[in-house]
């Protein structure tokens, strides 16, 4: 009696692993890949060939089928100088402090981690809060550019030192000068080489 029911224990088990077993073959085979190749030839003659691969289930209740394109297909070439040479416009000083924010206008990181976001209206933004760039005379008459904070009542700010490929902090330079940099300084400064502010 106890080896009959052994061994009807024993059958069940083994029927239930092979039910389960066979609706995970059925699963596997319902899952297919598709590798579809297209090949178009340009104007040129030259060949362009494109490779799309799908995984279709039986749970998907659509299919999409991918259909070949009966224009030639365009490609845009990233030549690796293009980001570096946004990075070497120069800063225009004069035009700048005339309002004319072209040269300006972008993302400045600084090896401290602060960011700063100049847009063409002269707005700005200091790691996510808001600021305004002003252009203000001095008691001399010269013009220097500064950034206050946009609103609230103690609107503190500073003064933003551009300095353009080539030239140097008068107080002493850590930067790097190959590249147009600003600083935000409250005064004159041999500023550490974290707190100057790079093109992004």
């Amino acid at each position: 009696m106890k080896k009959l029911i052994m061994l009807s224990g024993v059958a069940l088990m083994s029927l239930t692993l092979s039910a389960c077993s066979s609706e995970k073959a059925s699963k596997t085979k319902s899952s297919e890949e598709k590798t579809e190749r297209t090949s178009q030839t340009s104007k040129t003659g030259s060949s362009v060939s494109t490779e799309q691969t799908k995984s279709v289930e039986s749970e998907t209740s659509s299919q999409e089928e991918v259909e070949p394109s009966s224009e030639p297909e365009s490609s845009t070439e990233v030549t690796p100088d293009s980001s570096t040479e946004a990075q070497a416009v120069d800063l225009d000083e004069a035009a700048i402090l005339n309002n004319d924010f072209t040269t300006l206008v972008g993302t400045w990181v600084a090896g401290n981690g602060n960011v700063l976001i100049i847009n063409p209206d002269q707005s700005a933004t200091l790691n996510g809060k808001a600021q305004e760039i002003t252009v203000d005379s001095v008691s001399s008459g010269q013009k220097v550019l500064n950034i206050r904070m946009a609103t609230g009542v103690a609107r503190t700010g500073a003064a933003i030192e551009i300095l353009k490929i080539g030239e140097k902090n008068p107080y002493g330079d850590q930067s790097d000068t190959s590249k147009p940099r600003l600083l935000l300084v409250q005064g004159g400064f041999n500023s550490p080489a974290e707190e100057y502010f790079y093109r992004k």
